[in-house]
Order: C-alpha cells, then sequence, then structure tokens
C-alpha cells in the first residue's frame, strides 16, 4: 500500500523522468531501425537474388539448344582415330621406379607440356600416335619405365552450323561427338536441304562431302563422321531429286469403297528424294519410306521426265522387286508405286497423274479426264495400257473399259518435242535473214 509521502516522491519525481526516458528513446530508436533495416535489406537481397537466379535459368534453358554438353559419348574413345584437342584433360601414368601419376591439359595453341619431358604438338596426331611420342622421350628420362596416356574428359569445342539447317550457328559441344549430334543441336534439317552432300570443312583445310541420308536410312557410319576441332558443317540446297509417285493411304479397311473414280480417300504425294549418281531402286524406295501395306503387285514404274527426246515405249520401264538392289537410276527420275489392285494408275503427260479408285464399267476417256485431261504437251488420242509385269504397250482407245490395276499412259505430242526443238533454229535464221537485209 502506497502512503501519502510515497505518492508525493512519484509525482515530483515524474516531470524529471519524462525527459530522461524521452533520451533513451532517441538514443536506442536509430539502433532498433537499423536492426529492423538489416533484416529487410537481407529479406530483399534474398528475393533479388532469387529472382535472379530464376531469370538466369530462364535464360540457360532458352540458350541449351546452343550447347551441347549434354551429348554423351557413344562409346569409348578409340586411341589410333581420335584427334586430341585444346582443352582435353588427359592423364599420363609412368610405371617403373618413378611410379607418377601426372594430369595435363592440352593447351589453346594445341600444345602439350609435360614436365621434365618437353613440348609435344598434341592436336596434329592421334592418341596413340601422341603417347609413342612422348614414350620416346620418356625412355630417355626415365629408362625402361612403361607409360600410359589416356583421355579423361574430352574438351568443350564450339562448331559452326550454316546452310539449310532450323537454326544456323555456332554450338559448343564435347569432342567426338558426331555429325547428327549437331544437326540435332541446330533444330535438324531444313526444307530443300541436301542431305547427300553436307560438307564438312576441317581445320587442315581438307574437306568432305558427307551422304547424311545413306546414315539415316543405313546407319552408314562413312555418312555421319565423327567430328574434330575445328571443323565447320555447311548444309547446301539440293539441286536433283528422285521423285517417288504414288498414294499412301491408311489401312484398306478403314477405307470407304468409292462411289465415283474421283472418290480418292487419300492425298496423292510426291517424295522428293535428294539424288546422287548411280543410286539404287531399293534405297531410294527405303528413303522414300519403304512401300507400305497397300503395296502387292510386285512391280515398280520408272519413268523418265517429260521432255525428253525418246518414244513412250522407251520412257517407261517395270522393274520386279526383286532386281530392285541392282537397279541403277538416274537424278530426275521419277518412281511410281502401283498399290493393290482396286487402283487405276493414269500416269504421263497429264494434269494430275496417280492412282484412282477402280470402278467397273469406266472407260479410258472417264479415268484421263478425272486425272485432269491431257496437259499442254499431252497427245489428245494415240494413249496406250502398259503391262505392269513386261513393260509391253497395247492401244487404248477412249472406249476401251479399264480393268482393275490397269496403267494408262498419255504420251507427249511428238510435234511439240519437234517444235521445242526447232524454235531456237527458226528464231535464229530469221535474225540472220533480217542482218543480211539490212546491210543491202
Amino acid at each position: 500500500m502506497i502512503g501519502p509521502i510515497s505518492m508525493m516522491s512519484l509525482t515530483e519525481s515524474f516531470p524529471r523522468s519524462v525527459p530522461t526516458l524521452l533520451c533513451c528513446l532517441l538514443i536506442i530508436s536509430p539502433l532498433i531501425c537499423s536492426a529492423v533495416g538489416d533484416n529487410l535489406g537481407s529479406i530483399d537481397q534474398e528475393l533479388s537474388l532469387a529472382n535472379h537466379q530464376s531469370e538466369l535459368s530462364g535464360l540457360q534453358q532458352s540458350s541449351s539448344r546452343r550447347s551441347g554438353n549434354e551429348v554423351a559419348l557413344e562409346t569409348a574413345v578409340d586411341p589410333e582415330t581420335y584427334r586430341p584437342a585444346p582443352g582435353d584433360q588427359l592423364i599420363l601414368y609412368i610405371g617403373g621406379s618413378a611410379d607418377l601419376l601426372i594430369s595435363l591439359v592440352i593447351s589453346a595453341d594445341g600444345s602439350l607440356i609435360v614436365p621434365s619431358l618437353g613440348v609435344f604438338p598434341a592436336t596434329k596426331q592421334t592418341l596413340a600416335k601422341l603417347e609413342e611420342s612422348i614414350s620416346e622421350q620418356c625412355q630417355q628420362a626415365y629408362g625402361g619405365s612403361q607409360i600410359a596416356l589416356t583421355l579423361n574428359r574430352p574438351a568443350n569445342l564450339r562448331f559452326p552450323v550454316t546452310g539449310l539447317v532450323a537454326e544456323p550457328g555456332v554450338y559448343e559441344s564435347q569432342a567426338a561427338v558426331r555429325l547428327s549430334d549437331l544437326i540435332e543441336l541446330a533444330g535438324g534439317l531444313g526444307n530443300g536441304a541436301d542431305s547427300r552432300r553436307i560438307q564438312l570443312s576441317r581445320a587442315d583445310g581438307s574437306r568432305l562431302a558427307c551422304d547424311y541420308l545413306t546414315w539415316l536410312v543405313d546407319s552408314a557410319d562413312e555418312g555421319n563422321p565423327i567430328l574434330r576441332s575445328g571443323d565447320r558443317i555447311h548444309v547446301p540446297a539440293a539441286t536433283s531429286y528422285y521423285r517417288v509417285r504414288g498414294a499412301f493411304p491408311v489401312a484398306r479397311s478403314e477405307v470407304a469403297p468409292p462411289n465415283s473414280i474421283l472418290d480418292r480417300p487419300f492425298r496423292p504425294q510426291t517424295i522428293l528424294v535428294p539424288a546422287q549418281t548411280e543410286d539404287k531402286l531399293d534405297f531410294v524406295l527405303r528413303a522414300a519410306g519403304g512401300l507400305g501395306d497397300n503395296y502387292c503387285s510386285g512391280k515398280i514404274s520408272i519413268y523418265s521426265q517429260a521432255g525428253q527426246e525418246s518414244s513412250a515405249a522407251e520412257e517407261i520401264q517395270t522393274v520386279s522387286l526383286e532386281s530392285a538392289a541392282g537397279k541403277s537410276l538416274r537424278p530426275g527420275d521419277v518412281i511410281e508405286i502401283p498399290f493393290c489392285r482396286e487402283w487405276v494408275s493414269v500416269t504421263g503427260a497429264v494434269e494430275r497423274p496417280g492412282l484412282y479408285p477402280y470402278l467397273p464399267g469406266q472407260t479410258v476417256i472417264d479415268y484421263i479426264l478425272a486425272a485432269g485431261g491431257p496437259n499442254g504437251r499431252g497427245r489428245q488420242s494415240g494413249w496406250s495400257f502398259v503391262d505392269q509385269a513386261s513393260g509391253d504397250h497395247q492401244k487404248a482407245k477412249a472406249s476401251d473399259s479399264v480393268a482393275a490395276g490397269a496403267m494408262i499412259w498419255v504420251p507427249e505430242r511428238r510435234m511439240q518435242k519437234f517444235t521445242s526443238f526447232l524454235t531456237p533454229i527458226v528464231s535464229a535464221a530469221a535474225l540472220v535473214v533480217s542482218m543480211i537485209a539490212v546491210t543491202k
């Protein structure tokens, strides 16, 4: 219980204690604010760092296609063929009394410095040859010591990829990767790319023309070489093709029966396969994706591009599937893939060559008109049926009925070919006559 004297003492001392309390608060408050500010600043820094890391992660993901560090080696490196690159990490073991294990790195200029042994040109020889060179020096320095030189970690190299790829640029990848790895990093081949002549320029000035399609079709290693330091890749545009023509429908059980010869339950396709000289028919068929389940005739039709100076019988060939492996093609050849017997093939100089559904009672003119009729070079008569077994031609009248599986051939007008040949000669002759008349 507080007595009168105590209350009086507290009342008298209160005015004096207020200034003292305020002074204490003024002294302590900056310290409190500083501590709180430091904590808030630390939180802001952590948030800023997290945001920065998130942005950096996004940038790394967006540029991941420019880096091929994740590309794994497909097999152990062969010392007999592998050429060391700047940045390669090597391990040198010297046995015997020395018993040394030395970590080495090839310098940027392609040299390898080995303590007590000297400097070796590493990138100008294979790993096996480099081991032999070091071994010769080691015999002099360490007597009969056994040595072993191994590749511990390949370097990351940069490869320029230009031409018809999805994303041309300079890509980083490990050494000892293949051409296909870099094409994949660049987004794949672009439309119109020549997969038969991909140019690989090497640091020593040599050049390779890589038939990349042979690797895609037959896994031929020569079409997909292992890359070296300094290699440059260029994908040119294709200049010559084979045209593999035909329709590739879904399974016959899923196709509704046609009511008209214009009812085509699939879209005719022409697959362009880049050409090399002396390609075989079976390779081109595999490159086009194979024959499919709807092929059942056992024959393949081949004919040259329209406009060549030859008769209709010489322009078309029929080849059995068994002889496709030995049949050589010429760039520009057109390959017609016939399908099962419910189709009729209309080919030659028509607007829309291809396969049309077979319907009993339809005539030759019905199918030719369904194909758009003869084109500007096609003959209005003189058509023929082609025997797909022998390649023989038989005259076909407009009113002739058409059997299932028939092939109707519309040849070019011979006058059209003759006119194309004669027009330049007549023009030149007229120019000469005019010059003679002017000079007189």
